[in-house]
């Protein structure tokens, strides 16, 4: 997947997977994962259905996780 700014013009490409929204939440949202110290991006649902994408853990993510459980945050989003 390629994540871009506003402008259009490409930022960074990452792996994800097809993802559900689960029943709580609709709509155009990201979801983070908080760990102490590191906020990470970990779902995003586009278009304002339930269908989107699990991006795959970077290494930071991988190690935060060895030792913490993180909170999830939602975040609605507006898509242009």
């Amino acid at each position: 997947m390629e994540i871009a700014n506003a402008g259009g013009e490409p930022i960074v490409i990452v792996e994800a997977e097809p993802a559900q929204a689960d029943a709580a939440h609709s709509g155009t949202h990201l979801v983070f994962n908080r760990y102490k110290s590191l906020l990470v991006l970990s779902q995003i649902f586009p278009g304002g259905g339930n269908t989107g994408y699990l991006l795959v853990q970077g290494h930071p993510e991988k190690q935060a996780a060895k030792t913490e459980k993180p909170t999830q945050q939602t975040v609605t989003a507006t898509t242009k």
